[in-house]
């Protein structure tokens, strides 16, 4: 089944997988287990306390963060891989770099309020992982847009485009050449 052609039942199995993981770590730090409740369709109490489900078009084309802010427990799911992760784009279900790179933006503004990520890959984590994506991302979109200005095509870029300081980042060797063709195809030079 294609649970993105259904966000209903793929929004579902995401949230209860995640109030999973937010279970394991608040039996880690000592925390109250949860007691879930769904008010609305995106509304819901935890232990009594209202959190929303913030719908986003990103990395595929249905993405879902979910806030505890009691708990101060933000649940990125794969906007935002583990620390030393590079993020990863899948174009062919809808991603966007450009659109990535805003959410980030975004949630680096929750993140004073939240001192525990759960990434979609990982360990949770603190919220210095979000600036740290966000920044390849930015470095990529500035690299890719000057291999553009100086007349390079795909495949040169993707020749010069190294960014050796995030080489030991999990995931470089699998996703690096794809996020460039993928900033490749948004980045417009006037």
């Amino acid at each position: 089944m294609n649970y993105f052609k259904h966000p209903g039942l793929f929004i579902f199995c995401l949230v209860f997988f995640m109030i999973g993981i937010s279970r394991d770590i608040m039996a880690e730090a000592d925390m109250a287990q949860p007691r879930l409740e769904q008010l609305i369709p995106n509304a819901w109490l935890l232990n009594g306390n209202y959190f929303d489900e913030h719908m986003t078009v990103v990395d595929t084309s249905a993405g879902l963060v979910v806030l505890f802010p009691e708990e101060k427990i933000m649940v990125t799911g794969d906007l935002v891989l583990g620390e030393s992760s590079l993020p990863v784009i899948h174009r062919d279900s809808g991603g966007s770099i450009s659109n990535l790179i805003s959410i980030l933006d975004q949630l680096k503004g929750f993140a004073g309020k939240y001192t525990i990520i759960v990434p979609g890959h990982g360990t949770y984590t603190g919220p210095a992982v979000i600036q740290d994506q966000e920044a390849y991302l930015k470095e990529l979109q500035r690299a890719v847009r000057d291999a553009r200005k100086s007349d390079l095509d795909l495949e040169q870029a993707e020749k010069n485009i190294s960014m050796p300081e995030y080489r030991d980042h999990w995931l470089y060797e699998f996703v690096h050449q794809a996020n460039i063709e993928t900033m490749w195809r948004e980045v417009k030079i006037h």
